[in-house]
């Protein structure tokens, strides 16, 4: 059977339909699947919306904590002074517009409310009958939350209740005050939830959603629509999750307005509130319609291009076929089309947006190894300041134990005071010198520290550290020794007697008893070389480099139960490097002994200099004197005064800065010892006062304070005192501050 001839117009309209046809279904097919996807990535973005705000909010509680965590640390407090509590107290409120804060018992009886004028008559919320609130009702005060707080010590923040002051809706915050592990008052700041609202709103960006703050039994504490007429009132049983639900999750539900929405809610860990965003069931439909038309206009657009293209192209087609089916008839054949190749561009760009992908991937790796070579770096830190405090508290303990063995063996046998005292003063001597190596580290950190250089002869400063070490024992059982030439340098020379110091007692530390510790001093040419060498239990290789480091220390074999705070060589190194020297250590691994070389470059001594010799210094004998001792701690003030009084001086005594004005008035003393930090005014204000006075201007003032740094002497010195000394003072210096003022 012949088959039936169609025309070529045909078969380019179902080539044309062939081609369209699947494309339309492939647009159906993607516009359904995007219809599911744009609904997943508005419900994942409400999520997401709810995550920030849950977020916030903590933050925000966290804040109003950290607030009331510094005041509940105030000396008004402890002193139980109440105007001076309800002054600091009303300043930290005032920080949050339409907050008051209020301090109680744990009797519950409130001292102070910022919210009421000084003086006004507190309640005691505890002995109060407040009946309690039904399901639906907000409770009237905060006992319950101050009540949890007392039980468990720990702070917390209350839900949704209504002040019986001032008759709304608020929350509270609230903070324990501790003191010597016992529980003394609480601290609350009570606001209403209107900061929270701005808060919500603020993260709710889009026009059709809306945002809910529910506490944790499930009454609105705000909402970024209409808040004020919903605050107090009970959420929707469909909108407010249960106890044993997720901590956070989607879902649909109804309003108490009565419309059906797409939720997203969060239940902070923290404040134990839902924070809960969704958008209307029809504001999301309408979105989606709109992305849908926006979709389809596109997609039908593209359909009517890709038809008229291809029939476009059809007809370029039809028109060298039609030439030739003329010259077949013999018809006048007309100029056939021509076609000239695309030139393929989308494949170059392809491959351009391929290498800049592959170099954004590599920038990222380089930006993640990064990243995790930080997150080691400060984990190694970490540890190392963890191991720092954890030997910190060992060796702090040590010399206190044995302090303290000493006094109870003293106070039940005084006669051993003769064998006991020297054991006191060697663990006060090795406490002092880790306060120290602590502040000397700090004030090197800081760029602080003060350096005096002068012209100083390592072989006669090596010298001398040795014989120190000798003539008190330190070294009873290893062998010093020392050789070498005369050096000069110019350094400090108290500082450089730190560093050697440190090197011998770390050479000692980790020599056993018998041990050789040599102590070279060469010329060698430009520089002066000072090198510390033991036979100890070495340095093991994989600690070589980072030995200077602060809070480093090498790992030492079994045996060797001495360590330290990984500071003594950190401080050397900082010490020598700032006075233009090095310092390098070596050692052939453990059990090899270790050796410390320090370089300094050569200074040549002046012949002046040579020339110069010290006139000895006569000695001035302590005079009796009349002494006022100024400090407010009473151990403290109690032995300095029996020191002085051994001593064969007149003591009077003052705790405060008001009243030692007050005593010098009236005993005229030839010195006044002063305490910096006393609790009225400072002992600087006490030595301007004195200064500025006439019958007091020449009494001799002695600063005595825990802070050494320079600028703390140069503040006292400033305000008229004489002498600055740190605690605790020497017997040595205690004499010099003993001396007139003139002297």
């Amino acid at each position: 059977m012949r088959k039936t001839s169609r025309p070529f117009s045909h078969y380019q309209i179902a080539l044309v339909l062939l081609a369209v046809l699947p494309l339309i279904a492939v647009f159906g097919v993607m516009t359904w699947w995007q219809t599911e996807a744009l609904r997943d990535s508005i419900r994942r973005g409400m999520l997401s919306t709810a995550d920030a705000l849950s977020l916030a909010i903590d933050r925000e509680i966290g804040t109003i904590r950290a607030s009331l965590e510094t005041l509940a640390a105030s000396d008004a407090i402890d002193r139980r002074d109440i105007p001076a509590m309800h002054l600091e107290a009303g300043r930290v409120a005032e920080r949050r517009p339409g907050s008051w804060i209020v301090i109680a018992e744990v009797s519950g009886q409130y001292l102070i409310n910022t919210s009421l004028p000084l003086g006004t008559r507190l309640p005691n919320r505890f002995r109060e009958d407040m009946a309690p609130p039904r399901v639906d009702e907000l409770p009237h005060g905060v006992t319950s939350a101050l009540k949890q707080v007392i039980e468990t010590g720990r702070a917390n923040n209350s839900d949704l209740f209504i002040s019986i002051v001032h008759k709304q809706p608020v929350l509270a915050v609230n903070v324990p005050v501790v003191r010597d592990g016992v529980l003394k008052y609480v601290v609350s700041m009570t606001f209403p939830p209107q900061g929270l609202t701005d808060l919500l709103s603020a993260g709710i960006y889009d026009r059709d959603g809306g945002g809910a703050i529910m506490d944790s039994r499930g009454f609105i504490i705000t909402r970024s629509q209409e808040p004020e007429k919903f605050i107090g009132r009970r959420a929707a049983p469909m909108l407010f999750p249960p106890a044993d639900a997720p901590a956070r999750g989607l879902g649909v539900g109804t309003t108490v307005t009565g419309e059906e929405i797409h939720r997203a809610y969060v239940r902070s860990p923290v404040t134990g509130w839902i924070v809960s965003t969704g958008v209307t069931a029809a504001a999301l439909e309408r979105q989606i319609a709109v992305s849908l038309v926006h979709t389809a206009l596109i997609g039908v657009g593209a359909l009517l291009v890709s038809v008229v293209l291809a029939l476009w192209f059809a007809a370029r087609l039809r028109a060298p076929i039609t030439a030739l089916a003329s010259k077949a008839t013999g018809h006048a054949a007309g100029a056939a089309s021509h076609f000239m190749p695309t030139e393929l561009l989308e494949l170059e760009r392809a491959i351009d947006a391929g290498e800049r992908a592959r170099a954004a991937e590599a920038a990222e790796r380089e930006l993640r190894v990064a990243a995790e070579a930080r997150k080691e770096e400060s984990e190694g830190a970490n540890r190392a300041k963890d191991r720092f405090l954890a030997m910190l508290g060992h060796e702090l303990r040590n010399p206190l134990a044995a302090i303290a063995n000493a006094v109870a063996v003293m106070e039940k046998a005084p006669q051993t005071s003769v064998s006991m005292t020297p054991i006191v003063r060697r663990q006060s001597e090795h406490l002092r010198k880790l306060v120290d190596d602590l502040l000397d580290v700090a004030r090197v950190t800081s760029g602080k520290i003060r350096l005096m250089p002068e012209h100083v002869d390592l072989y006669e400063l090596a010298s001398g550290c040795i014989e120190t070490f000798v003539r008190t024992g330190r070294s009873a059982h290893h062998r010093l020794s020392i050789k070498g030439d005369s050096v000069i340098v110019y350094v400090d020379r108290h500082r450089m007697t730190q560093v050697l110091t440190n090197l011998l007692d770390n050479a000692l530390k980790f020599t056993p008893a018998g041990g050789c510790i040599d102590v070279t001093v060469r010329d060698e040419g430009a520089e002066g070389v000072l090198r510390v060498e033991d036979n100890g239990s070495g340095i093991p290789p994989e600690s070589i480099a980072s030995i200077f480091d602060v809070f480093a220390q090498a790992d030492q074999p079994p045996g060797h139960g001495q360590s330290g705070l990984g500071l003594g060589l950190a401080l050397a190194k900082s010490l020598v490097e700032m006075q233009h020297g090095s310092i390098t250590a070596e050692s052939g691994g453990s059990a090899s002994g270790a050796a410390f070389t320090i370089r300094f470059p050569r200074a040549t001594k002046s012949h002046e200099e040579n020339a110069a010799a010290l006139e000895p210094s006569a000695t001035v004998a302590v005079q009796k004197r009349r002494v006022l001792v100024v400090e407010d701690q009473p151990d403290t003030r109690r032995a300095l005064r029996a020191l002085l009084e051994l001593e064969g001086h007149d003591v009077t005594e003052a705790v405060d800065g008001r009243s030692a004005i007050e005593t010098a008035q009236s005993s005229r003393p030839d010195i006044a010892i002063v305490d910096i930090g006393l609790p009225d005014v400072s002992g600087l204000e006490v030595a301007r006062t004195m200064r500025s006075h006439a019958m007091l201007r020449e009494i001799r003032l002695v600063a005595l304070t825990g802070f050494g740094a320079p600028e703390d002497r140069d503040k006292a010195l400033q305000a008229g005192f004489d002498l600055f000394v740190t605690k605790p003072i020497e017997a040595p210096l205690l004499r010099e501050a003993l001396k007139s003022r003139d002297c």
